[in-house]
């Protein structure tokens, strides 16, 4: 889907930059994952053209990027031109922090050094399992479980930053315990868990073998604020905007921000930043909406559009700042929903609008981040 909208006359982009530059440095991959959100077309941009649209961004918000993140794909195929990118990414961006997501089958010791050295800051590998019966089966590729142990010990053992994350699907979905715990004792500093977006690629295809069904998706994002009470010394994230608000830490933290800053609940921004902060680019150098919607195009960078004028001024975004929600959904009457927003992919797939509710967002979860924000938010 193109949707190369312009409404300049009515854009609400003063307060909003992009922090967060997420991009797939190539579309081709060496394992089949068979939740994979992949859709690519073999077109992956040269180096240069990846410079050249970088250097763009760095013209306009060189001093403002916090993150920029690598994925893809696997960007280690392309292992000497990464070197380089996160290279040119230290050199153009004043506080840019690096990280780069990998399925950890090609980071051999002496690569992650290199990787480190040229300028790499983070490191996040896939981790779908706490056993090669589950992991390789859900990977597809026999030896995969070893193969990415060995990475993230070696990467811990060298000083960098290092994250795992797993997705949870039908296989995996009662081994969510012990991935933490797995993560946990290796000595990772984060791991992130989020249930399957299963509306396109590998994920659409085989919804049969992966998808959860709504009682699963409830009892995990419910679950996991359990699991981050028990397991301390590791830091559970999730990156599915419900999960933010039934957790106390979030809530502890925006009731500070309150405090101190005087900012009202209505102003705080967070959970999907899709347009707020956060800016995705395909491998064909396209913005997208977000990696689970990489159909949906916003502009075009590889073939002349220009990025400011993308990110002022297109429709979708600007919906997503002024809250647009469609008028019959939950999220357009939800007392917290700047906190959150749902996810957009999930509401573009099942309900047709990317602006529509997200239809995961069950009464039971609502009631527990109510219960939460009246605690930590009397009035």
């Amino acid at each position: 889907m193109n949707e190369l909208k312009r409404n300049k006359e009515d854009n609400v982009t003063d307060e909003y930059i992009p922090k967060i530059i997420h991009i797939d440095f190539t579309g081709r991959c060496n394992f089949s994952c068979i939740h994979c959100r992949g859709t690519y077309s073999e077109r992956d941009l040269s180096l240069e053209k990846w410079k050249e649209i970088l250097a763009s961004i760095a013209g306009y918000w060189g001093d403002k990027i916090e993150w920029i993140e690598i994925g893809g794909g696997e960007p280690t195929l392309r292992k000497e031109e990464l070197l380089s990118l996160l290279q040119f990414i230290k050199d153009n961006f004043e506080k840019a922090q690096t990280l780069l997501v990998t399925n950890g089958w090609f980071t051999t010791r002496d690569y992650i050094e290199k990787l480190y050295s040229s300028g790499l800051d983070r490191v996040q590998y896939s981790l779908d399992g706490s056993s090669a019966e589950i992991h390789d089966k859900i990977r597809r590729v026999p030896g995969s479980f070893r193969k990415v142990i060995y990475s993230i010990v070696n990467s811990l053992d060298l000083g960098l930053y290092t994250m795992t994350r797993m997705t949870v699907q039908k296989l995996n979905y009662t081994d969510v315990e012990n991935v933490v715990h797995l993560s946990q004792d290796l000595g990772v500093k984060e791991v992130g868990i989020r249930a399957i977006v299963d509306v396109q690629g590998n994920a659409l295809r085989y919804k049969d073998q992966t998808s959860l069904t709504l009682d699963q998706y409830e009892k995990l994002i419910l679950y996991l604020p359990k699991l981050q009470e028990k397991y301390k010394r590791i830091r559970i994230y999730s990156g599915d905007p419900i999960q933010n608000v039934v957790f106390p830490s979030f809530w502890y933290n925006v009731s500070r921000l309150i405090s101190t800053s005087n900012i009202p609940l209505e102003e705080i921004r967070a959970g999907c930043l899709v347009g707020v902060a956060y800016m995705f680019i395909n491998n064909e150098g396209k913005v997208a909406w977000c990696p689970n919607a990489i159909d949906f195009i916003l502009g075009d960078l590889a073939n002349g559009d220009d990025v400011k004028d993308i990110w002022d001024n297109n429709v979708f975004y600007n919906r997503m700042r002024k809250r647009e929600f469609v008028d019959s959904g939950k999220c357009s009457t939800c007392p917290f929903s700047n906190l959150c927003m749902g996810c957009r992919a999930v509401a573009r797939f099942y309900e047709g609008d990317i602006m529509a509710s997200d239809p995961r967002c069950t009464d039971t979860i609502w009631q527990a981040a109510m219960d939460l924000m009246r605690q930590f938010l009397p009035r």
